[in-house]
């Protein structure tokens, strides 16, 4: 899939806004997380190196000082969580992880796909540290919620991935 457009668009939108400029103004903020969440996951298809030194320069920005309840903060965490994950900075990716987590569950309420499958997350990467108590409880919360919430074939493709990394 070739992700140049997609990066260029969303750099070009990046790009025109001060990020102090964005505090309290909804206009602003809403367009500039989902071209942040849309570009950190164009790179890491393409440019995981690159995708993760655009998070680093990120990391003085007190993202909860520009919105508050917002499920695009959500997605923008959990795409970082993807790219340590993949990189194996399994730390950071389970604190990003986390984050996201604490959004969604604060717009969404825990009964919600996006919350089960964050906890598939945060199980797969305890998982690869070795932490086997942590591993097993975010997978168990997974498949809980993904019971009460299955309805579609896609959910029930996602719930059939928890059971299995449950195994």
């Amino acid at each position: 899939k070739d992700f140049s457009t997609t990066i260029q668009q969303t750099e070009a939108i990046i790009n025109k806004y001060d990020i102090n400029d964005l505090k309290g103004d909804a206009t602003l903020w809403l367009p500039y997380l989902k071209s942040r969440h849309l570009l950190s996951e164009a790179l890491r298809s393409v440019d995981l190196k690159k995708a993760i030194e655009l998070i680093e320069r990120e990391t003085h920005i007190d993202w909860e000082g520009i919105t508050e309840n917002n499920t695009e903060l959500g997605d923008l965490y959990k795409s970082y969580g993807r790219c340590y994950y993949q990189v194996g900075q399994l730390q950071k990716a389970i604190s990003y992880f986390d984050k996201a987590l604490e959004v969604k569950i604060k717009n969404h309420g825990k009964s919600n796909i996006d919350v089960a499958k964050l906890y598939n997350n945060l199980g797969a990467a305890h998982a690869r540290l070795g932490n086997v108590n942590q591993e097993i409880e975010n997978y168990e919360k997974s498949i809980d919620i993904k019971r009460d919430v299955i309805d579609d074939l896609e959910i029930n493709m996602s719930f059939a991935r928890s059971l299995r990394n449950l195994a």
